[in-house]
């Protein structure tokens, strides 16, 4: 069990960096020209601040199941139920027709 919950410590800081860097991509491009970018930082970090909650609610789901407390558990599943539901559900709007058709554009652009 302690070796899981290192491998999971380890992948919360693996992404916990990964949004620290996201955070200062604005910072770095922000020339005109680069403006677009930022969209594309923002969403990735919606995605990473995502997948940071599931791996927090999982490895908390973990820990209760292993210690056998249920009544954590089963909060700790739910949890990770309607994190999973609302990032389903936001994929479409954080990937819809407008980001589709800004990379077309910039693809036939270039």
């Amino acid at each position: 069990m302690i070796d899981r919950i290192r491998q999971y410590d380890k992948v919360i800081e693996s992404t916990s960096s990964i949004i620290r860097t996201l955070k200062i991509y604005p910072k770095v491009f922000e020339k005109e020209e680069h403006k677009y970018l930022h969209v594309f930082f923002d969403k990735n970090l919606y995605n990473a601040l995502c997948l940071l909650d599931l791996i927090i609610g999982l490895k908390y789901l973990d820990i209760s199941q292993a210690i056998g407390n249920q009544l954590e558990a089963n909060y700790f599943a739910r949890i990770v139920a309607h994190s999973s539901y609302e990032i389903l559900d936001d994929l479409n709007k954080l990937l819809g027709k407008e980001t589709r058709a800004y990379i077309i554009d910039k693809y036939e652009a270039s």
